[in-house]
């Protein structure tokens, strides 16, 4: 019975080898006890005392190697941070008076130009209102009083110029009959486009 082959050994850095941990950088800190081990040997009246002088122990930190140590660190990044916000301060100011120069320079055109816009849109308005539904019911009772007493007073001129001739010749009497239907054909058609409008059904060309 013939063994297996071997498995080839598994690469340290290959893809199912676990990702190295990173180590989390700590900012540098003063030992959080630095007082000396002798200091749990002192009388409480002792203790008691530097408890309540701050400036002793004030002094004795600063003096301690772990704070002189990264005193200079914790220094220099503070300087860093501040000179960081006065320079982004700075930035803030220039960008602010640059903002103000291009406001006083834009500022006046856009107010003309908003001016313009509302003229055009009174203007605009002001055409529209001639497609105005009840604009165009009034302009269509206009026409239609139009139309009706331009076809009387046609019948009244062609009266008045034969009343005192015993007939009226058969050219001009076709002539009169033909201007006289048209003239009551767009009176018949204004009146019926009126009434559709005023029972709501669809307008327009009859």
């Amino acid at each position: 019975m013939s063994l297996p082959p071997l498995l080839p050994p598994r690469p340290e850095n290959g893809p199912t080898a676990s990702p190295p941990k990173t180590q989390t950088q700590l900012s540098p800190a003063i030992n959080p006890t630095p007082f000396p081990k002798y200091f749990s040997s002192l009388p409480r009246d002792s203790l008691n005392e530097l408890r309540s002088e701050p400036t002793l122990l004030s002094g004795y930190v600063k003096t301690h190697p772990s704070f002189t140590k990264h005193e200079a660190a914790h220094v220099n990044l503070i300087d860093e941070q501040i000179a960081e916000l006065r320079s982004l301060a700075d930035r803030l100011l220039a960008l602010r008076a640059r903002y103000q120069m291009l406001n006083d320079e834009a500022l006046p055109e856009f107010v003309q130009h908003r001016a313009s816009w509302q003229s055009l849109e009174l203007e605009m308005y002001r055409n529209l209102e001639r497609f105005n539904l009840n604009h165009l019911k009034s302009r269509m009772r206009e026409a239609i009083a139009e139309a009706n007493a331009y076809s009387l007073l046609m019948v009244d001129a062609v009266i008045e110029e034969h009343q005192d001739k015993d007939e009226m010749k058969e050219k001009d009497l076709q002539q009169f009959l033909r201007d006289y239907k048209q003239t009551r054909i767009l009176y018949h058609s204004r009146k019926e486009r009126s009434n559709r409008w005023a029972e709501n059904r669809v307008g327009g060309a009859i």
